[in-house]
């Protein structure tokens, strides 16, 4: 039974998949199954991918609290862009967070961005430890590239105080968090193809 189970949620899982339509289409597939499976709780999930401008841009799923969209949507900002966090409404307030401590080889943050630089889409899950191999497996079988990154404890705890002094000023707010459609054609990144969503029925 979840209920039963620790649900610290500072495990994060991001899958890289091969276009923004097809993160986005994981995401609401994820979002279904995290219902159905009575042992899974997952924290909060977002896609992350970088637009037409450059600048990493991220979308909340529409089921989860916005507050802890934007939570592990500035977690997975800090690795995927550390120093330049541009994510709409949290740069300037992730950015006093020691991105180090967060312990991301420099090579995967290189790698990664390289392929969001490609065109390519994250989706970042925050999730227990016994959650890390079943939702892995999903996010495989969606189509992404998956890997874990443990978050340390005091990352997570900051993160969480950011999101909320934020949102009690009202600097952050969920109209100014897109939320994810899974039929919307995403935007082309720089060098990239335009991607044709699939024929609807």
């Amino acid at each position: 039974m979840a209920g039963s189970m620790p649900n610290k949620n500072k495990e994060l899982v991001l899958g890289l998949y091969s276009d923004l339509l097809l993160a986005r289409q994981a995401q609401k597939s994820l979002d279904v199954w995290d219902k159905a499976e009575e042992s899974i709780k997952l924290g909060s999930m977002a896609v992350i991918y970088k637009g037409s401008d450059g600048k990493l841009h991220w979308e909340r799923s529409g089921v989860k609290d916005w507050k802890k969209s934007a939570l592990v949507g500035g977690i997975a900002g800090l690795i995927l862009a550390p120093g330049v966090l541009v994510l709409a409404g949290l740069g300037a307030a992730f950015g006093a967070i020691d991105t180090k401590r967060i312990g991301v080889p420099k090579e995967d943050i290189e790698q990664i961005g390289a392929q969001l630089d490609q065109g390519k889409a994250a989706l970042a899950v925050l999730c227990d430890d016994y959650e890390i191999l079943p939702l892995t497996a999903e996010m495989t079988r969606l189509g992404g590239k998956v890997t874990h990154y443990e978050v340390p404890n005091e990352v997570v705890s900051q993160s969480e105080k950011v999101v909320m002094k934020e949102a009690d000023a009202g600097r952050l707010t969920p109209d100014m968090i897109a939320t994810t459609s899974a039929t919307t054609p995403p935007p082309t990144a720089p060098g990239a193809s335009p991607t044709t969503p699939p024929p609807t029925s």
